[in-house]
């Protein structure tokens, strides 16, 4: 069977107990899900590609396949009625979500497991961009002492609030959470990183951070908008931005 890139979407046991030899898994599809390929005893022969995400571990059973070497970390062992589903990863010291839609994949972090004051986040998981986290990921927020997240990066709930961290690195088209940093009295220094962004600072967002003096922005950004009160009492007495900017009160 030769199916066309073009598909993206597969039912749950699509192939079950069928006769068919050999097969091509589809650009398109990036989850194969549970019982795809069950009891397909004479097949034998699949080309995978490298941008699966996820593969269920029934997905190929009573079969003569085996999961290249690669592709093996994304076999789940959770149920995926179809390629349109979602499930859970662990990678070295971090838990996060994959979900699949319309033959697009969106990572999300969900959880740091390590004991590091001072974390860098990963760029991508599984081959794929981090794009949001959840706001409880990090469990020991208030011993953190530096962070920063993956430039790509879009959407950020997490707050610090109160906490003891003192350099933040953030991404460059930042959707922040309102008050992410406010009374953090140890905040020194803020960058946005990347080029060409659109930076919208939250309300409150680092208010009575009094530590606060050293805010980085990109050379280059296409607009900066800033809530109310999201630098009062802190160190920061003035800010030059070169680009179009609205600022609140």
């Amino acid at each position: 069977v030769t199916l066309p890139d073009s598909i993206n979407y597969f039912g749950k046991a699509v192939f079950r107990d069928s006769s068919v030899r050999s097969v091509n898994i589809p650009k398109g599809v990036k989850m194969i899900p549970s019982y795809t390929f069950y009891n397909c005893q004479d097949l034998t022969d699949v080309a995978f590609h490298d941008n699966i995400a996820a593969i269920a571990n029934t997905a190929f059973k009573k079969t003569g396949v085996t999961v290249p070497d690669k592709l093996k970390s994304r076999v789940t062992g959770e149920i995926l009625d179809d390629s349109e589903a979602s499930c859970t990863f662990t990678e070295d010291e971090w838990v996060y979500d994959i979900l699949c839609l319309y033959g697009e994949i969106n990572l999300n972090f969900t959880k740091y497991t390590g004991k590091n004051k001072d974390i860098v986040m990963p760029d991508d998981l599984n081959y794929y961009d981090l794009l949001t986290c959840d706001h409880e990921i990090f469990s020991e927020i208030k011993d953190i002492k530096s962070v920063v997240f993956p430039e790509d990066m879009t959407d950020v709930t997490v707050r610090f609030t109160d906490s003891s961290i003192e350099k933040a690195v953030l991404p460059q088209n930042i959707g922040m959470s309102d008050s992410m940093f406010e009374n953090c009295k140890k905040l020194k220094t803020v960058v946005f990183s990347g080029e060409n962004c659109n930076i919208i600072i939250s309300d409150r967002a680092f208010r009575n951070c009094n530590s606060l003096t050293d805010i980085k922005f990109p050379e280059n950004c296409d607009n900066i908008t800033i809530g109310k009160n999201a630098f009062e009492n802190t160190g920061i007495s003035e800010l030059s931005l070169n680009y179009p900017s609205e600022i609140g009160s």
